[in-house]
């Protein structure tokens, strides 16, 4: 079996190789220079699966099948697709997420003024429903959350790569 990714380092990339690991599945990667050129090739049958956005499912669903979703529970967005640990593999899970960044040393005070701009403007009922139309659900944290979310996922990318044999490029 052959899957399209779109290089090393993207949630993606993180996802399939979490995927491949968990499900014991030894498939050839096929690189890709966008998500687009990915799925020309899936929809066209030269890659046998690939891991996308939401929105591409969304965007395409006349010409691909949305067998799962990787984050823990249903999508909002697809709430007929099963989350991947209901579908095959309990435990998996490797939701994709952006964050709002400031340069280190950003005073406190302007962190909370953001933060809290942030919320507010993320909790109206018409931004919410925009970012999901364009396949993100829009959650919130405090910087504290969001400091302790990376370090876990510095970890959690850690071991996969081990588990899944990588090494560094």
């Amino acid at each position: 079996m052959t899957f399209g990714t779109i290089g090393a380092g993207q949630i993606p990339y993180w996802s399939v190789i979490l995927f491949n690991n968990m499900a014991r599945i030894d498939a050839v990667e096929v690189a890709y220079k966008s998500t687009e050129g990915a799925l020309i090739d899936l929809i066209s049958g030269r890659v046998d699966y690939n891991f996308a956005p939401v929105v591409a499912a969304l965007t395409n669903k006349a010409r691909l099948r949305s067998l799962a979703v990787t984050t823990s529970a249903r999508s909002p967005m697809l709430p007929d697709v099963p989350a991947m640990g209901e579908a095959a593999l309990p435990g998996y899970e490797m939701p994709a997420w952006r964050s709002i960044l400031g340069p280190a040393g950003m005073r406190s005070e302007i962190v909370e003024a953001l933060n809290k701009s942030i919320r507010q403007v993320m909790a109206a009922p018409d931004v919410r429903q925009r970012m999901l139309e364009s396949g993100s659900e829009p959650i919130t944290s405090t910087p504290e959350e969001l400091t302790a979310r990376f370090a876990d996922w510095v970890e959690r990318f850690g071991k996969i790569a081990a588990q899944a044999g990588l090494k560094p490029q």
